[in-house]
């Protein structure tokens, strides 16, 4: 049980940083159990830099969130995905991102990018 505290104590700190933290399915289910609202972005994972894709987090990992190839429109949701992390930072949510598409499906989203927020450990999706 200890240790599972310290990991929930890291996981936090992890997630309250400016960047959105990427989770584990695992995780993902710890932090819904322990935090009372925590927001989720689902979205594609995909392992080559491309223009159509944005970064997220310090690891330069690229996510797809159109077929698009239009740079500006990527900065754009990037600064929206910011703005949105500092206001859930401002009212106590924590926001994660998770590319895992088959935990996606469990909470009923078949396409991605989505977003999931669970309050008192119930989602709802918002499209």
């Amino acid at each position: 049980m200890e240790d599972e505290e310290k990991v929930l104590e890291w996981l936090v700190q992890q997630v309250e940083s400016d960047e959105i933290e990427d989770v584990t399915d695992e995780m993902l289910d710890m932090l819904i159990t322990k935090l009372p609202n925590l927001a989720v972005l689902f979205c594609n994972k995909i392992k080559h830099k491309c223009s159509s894709a944005i970064l997220l987090g310090k690891d330069a990992t690229c996510f797809l969130f159109s077929d698009d190839n239009n740079d500006k429109r990527s900065q754009k949701v990037l600064n929206e995905l910011e703005n949105i992390d500092d206001e859930c930072d401002q009212h106590g949510i924590v926001f994660v991102k998770m590319d895992n598409e088959e935990e996606a499906r469990e909470y009923g989203i078949e396409k991605v990018p989505a977003l999931l927020y669970f309050e008192n450990e119930i989602p709802t999706v918002y499209e």
